[in-house]
């Protein structure tokens, strides 16, 4: 039996368990939206921001990845540590995912980006976070010394 199937499972049988031991004894009358139900399930989410990054342009890609054991990856947010940040959400049931985005930075610099990332067990409201960091460095291009230009005459030495 694979883990998704075998924490649901348990998932279930302790919720079941729980709200028969609560119901009172007398003669099974109980209304259950009194019933508050704490359930201790931790979702196992491994994310990897990927980096240190570095560029000669003022635009880089960050290249970040996460993985969760016994849910689905529901979206995931770039802070690309300038004060922007891109949201995306995660179509379909999926435990693996890539997260590549390109962002221009306003000027050189160091820049400290984040990645979070969203899971959760469907058909429920239990969410787990995680963040990973990466250090981003930035440059913009030297232009070429006089003597690198190329030689537009042929004569030319």
């Amino acid at each position: 039996m694979d883990l998704k199937k075998l924490s649901t499972i348990t998932l279930v049988c302790l919720l079941v368990v729980s709200i028969f031991q609560l119901l009172p004894h007398s003669k099974g009358k109980a209304n259950l939206d009194d019933i508050d139900i704490q359930i201790d399930f931790q979702i196992e989410l491994y994310v990897d921001a990927g980096g240190p990054y570095h560029t000669d342009t003022l635009t880089a890609t960050l290249s970040g990845h996460a993985i969760v054991i016994n849910a689905t990856i529901i979206s995931y947010k770039w802070d690309f540590g300038d004060g922007t940040s891109v949201y995306r959400l995660v179509n379909g049931s999926q435990t693996e995912v890539s997260c590549v985005e390109t962002h221009t930075y306003p000027h050189e610099g160091y820049f400290t980006a984040v990645l979070t990332v969203t899971a959760g067990l469907p058909g429920t409201r239990i969410r787990g976070i995680k963040s990973d960091t990466a250090i981003v460095c930035v440059r913009k291009p030297i232009p070429p010394q006089p003597s690198e230009y190329p030689k537009c005459n042929p004569l030319e030495k």
